[in-house]
């Protein structure tokens, strides 16, 4: 009985996977076969992480927004820009977060998800900066009981 029920799950993913993949994989074989990638079938998907509200660099060259901005520029169009959260900087003021929020719609954020210093900031201070931003929040972990904050962040985006 076990053996029959390996056998019909394995045979069932693979017959699964071949429908959902196969369009995907001849594409993707097309590719390969041609060893060549062109602009057009690319996406890059930039990531950062843990900014805290640094606009300049914290350390020589490296880090701060500005500086992140700077190489996103440098990568071609199709780009998809997101942030998994802490962007901004616990403990600091409004105006600074605004800052902050202001560069990331200017280099074209598709989303972020709220890290522990946005969550620490709590739930108000949080629903007043999201009409201030031109990309999504996702979080698909955390219930929040603020109406602004229910309603607009969401669980997934496609």
């Amino acid at each position: 009985m076990v053996s029959k029920r390996r056998s019909f799950l394995k045979n069932s993913s693979i017959l699964t996977s071949s429908i959902l993949l196969g369009s995907s994989l001849e594409a993707a074989s097309s590719i390969y076969k041609k060893k060549e990638v062109s602009v057009r079938n690319t996406l890059s998907i930039l990531h950062t992480s843990e900014l805290s509200g640094h606009l300049a660099p914290t350390a020589g060259p490296f880090g701060g927004l500005k500086k992140v901005d700077q190489i996103f520029l440098k990568r071609n169009k199709s780009t998809l820009k997101i942030d998994s959260g802490n962007f901004l900087k616990l403990g600091s003021e409004l105006s600074e977060h605004i800052e902050i929020i202001k560069q990331m719609n200017k280099m074209g954020y598709f989303a972020t998800t709220p890290g522990l210093n946005e969550l620490n900031m709590g739930q108000e201070q949080l629903a007043s900066i999201l009409p201030i931003m031109d990309f999504e929040m996702v979080n698909c972990n955390y219930k929040f009981s603020n109406t602004i904050l229910s309603s607009r962040i969401k669980p997934y985006i496609t």
